[in-house]
Parts: structure tokens; C-alpha cells; sequence
């Protein structure tokens, strides 16, 4: 049994701190079907200084679950590499060995445009910041890493319209870029 580790973009505000909270609060569960030794969140965040971050230490934990906080900037595309690579380091300091859920959360939300005048530039920008960037950057350390054995789920709110949230996420047993056939 191993624990479930969820690598969380956003993690300080709205729904990234929501599902920090909630997975650090669940229990293991060793008498499941998914047996499990409880939950490792890794909460990125855009400043570690910020009180936010801070308070992730007092958060409510489940048996067997904490939270590590890294350093994740959506708009720098060189930070993705850097904050997943920063998880890598951890399978030494804390055994932790894959990444079983990994939420591209973190983004920007600059215009607010009505559909029918929106510029594709302006959407792919948004998309680019809040999925491509990081999602890019752990498929690549995953191929390098063999830390994702699920895959990559995430979101984007607010890029076309507040009122709507669309959930993306693709689960394939060794992660979505390869057909189910891990490469080397």
C-alpha cells in the first residue's frame, strides 16, 4: 500500500484549495478495494510567502496525509519545469514514487470577452497558461521519471464565459500520451 499523491496547480485560492482541503482530510483506507496509506497533496503555489501558503501546515489531516508546498507561477512557462521537477526530488526525501493525480488548476483570467466577439489568441493564451505549460512540462518528466501513473486532469473556468466550468481529464493507466504503452 502506498499513499495517493495529488500534484495540485492553484492550490491557494477557489477550487485548487478546495480539493488541497479535501484530499488532505481523507483517511487511508486499508480495507477498500483501493487500499491506500492516505493522501500526499503537493500544493503549487504562485508565493510561497503568501499567508495562504502559509496556512497550509494547519490544515486538517487525515491518517497518513500531508500537504508540501512548491513554488508554481502559471505564466512562465519555465516555471512548470521547475515546480515538477522539484516533485521528482522528493522521491528520494519522501519515497514518494509516481504521481497518481495531477490538476492543472492554476491560471489567468484576463478578458472577459462575449463569445461571439472573443479572439482565438486571447483563448489559446489562457488555455496555454492553464494547461498546455504545466501539462507539457509533466508528461516530460514523466517520460523521464516514470513518476504519472494515471494521468493529468484540469480545468478552465472563466475563459470563455464565469458562469460555466469545464472539466477536462484524461485517465489512462500509464498516463496520456502513450496509447497505455509506457515508453522509456
Amino acid at each position: 500500500m502506498t499513499p495517493i499523491i495529488v500534484f495540485i496547480t492553484g492550490a491557494n485560492r477557489g477550487l485548487g484549495l478546495g480539493l488541497v482541503k479535501g484530499s488532505v482530510a481523507k483517511l487511508g483506507h486499508a480495507q477498500s478495494l483501493a487500499p491506500n496509506l492516505g493522501y500526499i497533496v503537493i500544493a503549487a503555489v504562485r508565493n510561497l510567502a503568501h499567508l495562504t501558503a502559509q496556512e497550509f501546515t494547519q490544515l486538517s489531516t487525515g491518517e497518513g496525509s500531508h500537504v508540501i508546498v512548491v513554488k508554481y507561477e502559471a505564466s512562465i512557462e519555465q516555471s512548470a519545469i521547475d515546480a515538477v521537477k522539484e516533485v521528482t526530488d522528493y522521491k528520494e526525501r519522501l519515497g514518494i514514487s509516481h504521481l497518481d493525480i495531477a490538476v492543472a488548476n492554476a491560471g489567468i483570467s484576463k478578458l472577459y470577452p462575449l463569445v461571439k466577439d472573443v479572439k482565438r489568441a486571447d483563448i489559446v493564451e489562457h488555455i496555454d497558461v492553464k494547461m498546455l505549460t504545466y501539462t507539457q512540462s509533466a508528461v516530460e518528466v514523466d517520460r523521464k521519471a516514470h513518476l504519472c501513473h494515471y494521468g493529468i486532469c484540469g480545468q478552465w473556468s472563466s475563459t470563455l464565459t464565469s458562469s460555466r466550468m469545464i472539466i477536462w481529464c484524461l485517465i489512462n493507466d500509464s498516463g496520456p500520451y502513450d496509447n497505455g504503452q509506457r515508453q522509456a
